[in-house]
This record gives structure tokens, C-alpha cells and sequence, in this order.
């Protein structure tokens, strides 16, 4: 209703960066960018059939949402001006923030039907069904704090963009899971990618550096560049 006030959705939020310092601030964002984003991503074309249909309905939900998140922009700003960091430790700092975020699955459809059963089995973990591309976008991960693989790298995607990091989007049908990639000096497991390596980043859970993964999933023939759509397109 643009006839009344905007309001603010904010988390609190206290994690720790891979060196054991802690970092706190507030994930917020706006209820109108939250309708907006929601309406975006409802009035996209529902077909996920294949990378490129996915990387284009991706590069299309980046597009609206990295200019809704100026207050995680700012959040993040401050945190880097007051501990003077690094590069590297600034994007390990972004990463953290996110793999700290308790992991939530996020389907498309009932999370308890016999289909999603058999796919993932008796459930350790939060569900969200009914959930359009079985994706939350940037925004609505910042709502309710709710994200799975893809969710949480198309997020990190975004935000790293943003400060103009050398990222890539990854996904797998072979090993149904999603994680990024940062063009950045790390060692370890990496994507060659137009010439250049970037190091792989798992987001889901606390603790993943960059260059590991695990070794049932670490056969990079088996990933896909999903971002950037334009490189993925030339």
C-alpha cells in the first residue's frame, strides 16, 4: 500500500569469521522491496529445465534485487571501515555472515511429499515448501532468514558483485546442489572458468574455506557457470 509508511525487517545476527573473531550487525531490508521482490520473481517464466533457462531466470532476480540491499550493503561497510580488512578477509567475512544462517531446504513443492522423501530422505533440517523455483530470492532469504544452496549463493553472488569481486555461480544436476566460486589467491579445489581460477566456496554450513569440498563432490566436470549470465552466453 503506497499510501502508508515503508517499514524495516531486520535480524540481529553474531557470528565469527574463520580466525574465531566475532562480528555483529543487523540483515535489513525493506517491506516494499520485499513485495517487489516477491512480484518479480512470481511474474518470471517457471522453467528450470535447463542451465540456461536457470541462469537466465538467476541473472534476472540479481538484477532486481542488487538494488534493494543497501542496508546490507551498509551493514557490511561498516564492519570492513572499523577492522581495516583485507580482500580476502573481507569476502571471508560476507561468506561467514551467511554460512552462520541455519540451513533451510527450499522446495517447489510439499516438503513431506513421497517424491521429496525418496530425494532427501528423513529430514535433520528446516523445510520450506510452495516456494517458486524451490529458490528464495536475495530479498526474501533477508526476510525470514530461510535458505537452502542456491538461495544463499545467489545472495553471495549479489553481494559480492557489488564490491566488485570476481565471482561465479555454480550448479550441479549431477550433484543436485549449488556454490560459488572467487576468483581470489586461495589454494585448493578450483573451476577454470575464461582462463581464470576460481576457487570453490561452499555456503551451507559453518566453517567451509575456500578450496575445499567434499570429495564426493569435488569432480568439477560436473559443475556448471551460472553466473555471470553474460560470460555464460558468449
Amino acid at each position: 500500500n503506497t499510501n502508508r509508511p515503508d517499514s524495516i525487517i531486520s535480524h540481529f545476527r553474531i557470528w565469527q569469521n574463520y580466525e574465531g573473531d566475532t562480528f555483529k550487525g543487523y540483515l535489513s531490508i525493506l517491506v516494499s522491496d520485499l513485495y517487489s521482490s516477491i512480484n518479480f520473481k512470481q511474474n518470471l517464466p517457471s522453467d528450470f529445465s535447463n542451465y540456461y533457462e536457470y541462469a537466465k531466470d538467476c541473472n534476472a532476480i540479481y538484477f532486481s534485487d542488487q538494488i534493494k540491499l543497501h542496508f546490507i550493503y551498509a551493514m557490511f561497510d561498516s564492519i570492513k571501515s572499523k577492522n581495516n580488512l583485507s580482500e580476502n578477509k573481507f569476502a571471508e567475512l560476507m561468506v561467514s555472515c551467511i554460512q552462520d544462517i541455519p540451513y533451510t531446504l527450499i522446495l517447489d513443492d510439499d516438503c513431506d511429499s513421497p517424491k521429496n522423501y525418496m530425494l532427501y530422505g528423513r529430514k535433520n533440517y528446516n523445510c520450506e515448501g510452495f516456494v517458486k523455483f524451490g529458490m528464495n530470492t536475495p530479498i526474501e532469504f533477508m526476510d525470514k532468514l530461510l535458505g537452502d544452496c542456491d538461495t544463499r549463493t545467489l545472495f553471495l553472488f549479489t553481494v559480492l558483485t557489488h564490491y566488485n569481486y570476481d565471482v561465479v555461480m555454480l550448479a550441479s544436476n549431477e550433484y543436485n546442489h549449488s556454490i560459488i566460486g572467487i576468483n581470489l589467491p586461495y589454494d585448493g579445489t578450483y573451476k577454470t572458468f575464461e582462463g581464470k581460477r576460481y576457487y570453490v566456496w561452499e555456503t551451507t554450513s559453518v566453517g567451509f574455506i575456500p578450496g575445499k569440498l567434499p570429495t564426493e563432490l569435488s569432480d568439477m566436470n560436473n559443475w556448471n557457470v551460472i553466473l555471470p549470465f553474460k560470460q555464460l552466453n558468449q
